[in-house]
């Protein structure tokens, strides 16, 4: 259960009253608090995070959230400093890029200790080691190409060539001013995005009675079934890659260019989720078709047929996305589909420890190497000869599948499903 915060401070509140008994806001050139037209339209200020008073003042009502038992928020804004303020620790054009990442150090130092994550809109050289999640903002509802469902992409992409590892957006967007609300053509196209990025997120938008909702009729929640269920199984590859992300810094989502010689370094109609998966949604309103490009120096197959493809024009209805995975890679999939991935869940949910037992291994090509969130890793050994199918139950081992040997190792028994794809 998520809250919300920002380092805005509305003069009409009580938050205000106690920001300037105790000193802590940003000050305008006659040493008082300085006041500007904030996200809402109000007499707003800015806490003074170069102060160690003003940190404290920002810690003490998150921790309290902490404690009333919400396991983080959106670290919103921080980007807005203005550049004509005063702060104990320089002027604002001065501190203005470097605000977001004292903001974004009080809300990590806050966490520790906690079973809690944040995510963050604004950032500077810094950031993608500092928080776990950058989301892309509050995109238009819409399939405008200024700031709708089709930049998503180049932000996304964007990031990963930052360096920050973890990127989320908003399914179906937020912002209404200008465009109409969301429509269920956009929805079910941003879901399916969403199903394959590090992080899948809805949002109510700014107009939350006319944009269209996961449950606005029975057609959109099966949709939503599909799409969480897809996520969802996808699980074990995305945490290996996370994992990753944390030790390495590699992003989940990467550019073409960052995986294959041959991509061009401006591709931003497709991303990569990790070296396997090439994810190319349709961003054009009313089309049910699009052309894709694949790298020539893979072979490829249809992630959800496992059939071959090549570079060419494929339908994909609304419903619908595609998405491809390269040869020489493998992909493990939750077998179980959990309800959470919590380990102590009501009885009548599936868990992580219902799911975390057996696992389906995809092995395009013959499969590649892979390592799990937990230390299990896969290898595979020779050359794919055959489409093959094993089940085994084992912690570490080899197993002869399609005509390759698949070595685990880990210190989990699992049953699983090998697939070799060739």
């Amino acid at each position: 259960w998520y809250a919300y915060f920002s380092p805005f401070v509305e003069s009409d509140t009580v938050t205000y009253e106690e920001a300037v008994q105790a000193d802590v806001l940003i000050q305008d050139d006659d040493g008082e608090p300085y006041l500007f037209t904030g996200a809402t339209f109000q007499d707003t200020s800015m806490v003074d995070l170069t102060l160690e008073e003003g940190q404290a003042f920002v810690e003490e009502r998150m921790v309290a959230a902490l404690e009333l038992g919400f396991d983080g928020w959106m670290a919103d804004y921080a980007e807005w400093l203005p550049t004509d303020a005063t702060l104990a620790g320089g002027d604002g054009l001065t501190l203005h890029n470097a605000y977001p990442m004292l903001w974004q150090s009080v809300n990590r130092n806050v966490m520790e200790g906690y079973d809690a994550s944040f995510f963050v809109r604004s950032g500077w050289a810094g950031t993608a080691g500092m928080v776990p999640v950058v989301w892309a903002g509050d995109q238009r509802t819409s399939f405008d190409t200024d700031d709708g469902f089709p930049t998503i992409l180049p932000l996304g992409l964007g990031l990963a060539a930052s360096g920050v590892p973890i990127f989320a957006h908003d399914v179906a967007g937020y912002q209404s001013v200008g465009n109409e609300p969301s429509t269920q053509e956009l929805w079910f196209r941003w879901a399916w995005l969403g199903a394959f990025s590090p992080v899948l997120r809805t949002h109510h938008g700014a107009f939350a009675s006319e944009n269209h909702q996961f449950d606005t009729n029975e057609e959109t929640l099966d949709h939503w079934v599909n799409v969480a269920t897809e996520h969802m199984r996808l699980f074990p590859y995305r945490y290996g890659l996370a994992n990753r992300a944390s030790e390495q810094g590699t992003p989940m989502l990467l550019p073409l260019a960052f995986v294959f010689d041959d991509a061009d370094w401006d591709r931003m109609d497709v991303w990569m989720l990790g070296e396997s998966l090439l994810v190319a949604p349709v961003l054009e309103e009313g089309s049910t078709a699009r052309d894709v490009e694949l790298p020539a120096d893979v072979q490829w197959y249809d992630w959800f047929t496992l059939q071959p493809v090549q570079s060419g024009t494929f339908t994909a209805e609304v419903d619908e996305i595609s998405v491809f995975a390269a040869a020489g890679t493998t992909v493990p999939t939750f077998d179980v589909i959990p309800d959470t991935l919590v380990s102590d869940a009501h009885e009548d949910l599936i868990s992580w420890d219902d799911a975390d037992g057996s696992r389906t291994l995809y092995l395009f090509g013959g499969g590649g190497t892979f390592t799990e969130a937990d230390g299990t890793e896969y290898r595979s050994i020779g050359q794919a000869t055959t489409d093959d199918v094993v089940t085994a139950t084992l912690s570490s081992g080899c197993v002869s599948v399609g005509g390759v040997e698949v070595e685990v190792s880990g210190d989990v028994e699992r049953t699983y499903t090998f697939i070799v794809v060739e």
